[in-house]
């Protein structure tokens, strides 16, 4: 068992070592209060050097994009939102002006513009000609040049105004018609100078 003198030496906070165990301990400062300072690097020490540059490079990144870093022209976006074709939609015949027709003369239908094809149907009653109307069907290709709407015929039939036969329309006839939009949901397509079909526009596509 230790003595009672050694556990008092272990409390007391005397501990004994053997010779040479203990560190050499710097001798205080002659200037000051005896505080030690702490110890400067040489100018030249490349550790001081990087330590002073260490701060640059951990500071927060420019918000500002260089121009190289610019994000492209989306000329794509061009093609995917296309400018609105006013055309597109179901439309029902409202009336027609046809000068020298009998004032009885009634015409309904419907055309139907997709981007790009259009389908005509035409009806047209006159008490000339009681139970046996006019009609017209036909698919076309279509586009829009300047105020001109211009069709090609893909394939039609039409009857024939002097008797009972039908007329099929020739494939590939190319027309033309001047278009107006009166308004919102208005168009009136010109056959002549002073003929024309209107219509108005009953749903979108």
């Amino acid at each position: 068992m230790k003595s009672r003198a050694h556990w008092s030496w272990i409390l007391g906070g005397l501990v004994l070592l053997p010779s040479g165990f203990l560190p050499s301990i710097p001798a205080p400062s002659q200037e000051g209060s005896g505080k030690s300072k702490p110890a400067t690097r040489p100018a030249g020490d490349p550790s001081a050097q990087g330590r002073k540059a260490e701060p640059a490079t951990r500071s927060a990144p420019s918000q500002t994009t260089p121009p190289e870093a610019a994000a492209p022209e989306r000329r794509d976006l061009i093609q995917r939102f296309p400018i609105a074709n006013p055309f597109l939609g179901v439309w029902k015949v409202r009336r027609k002006l046809l000068p020298g027709a009998h004032a009885g003369t009634q015409v309904t239908g419907y055309l139907i513009f997709t981007r790009t094809h259009m389908s005509l149907h035409l009806m047209q009653r006159s008490p000339l000609r009681a139970g046996r109307p006019d009609f017209q069907s036909s698919i076309r290709r279509y586009f829009i040049q300047g105020p001109l709407l211009r069709s090609t015929s893909l394939m039609g039939v039409r009857s024939d105004p002097g008797g009972g036969k039908l007329l099929l329309e020739a494939q590939g006839l190319v027309e033309q018609r001047r278009y107006l939009f009166l308004g919102p949901g208005v168009l009136r397509i010109y056959q002549g100078p002073q003929s024309y079909l209107e219509l108005v526009k009953e749903a979108d596509l």
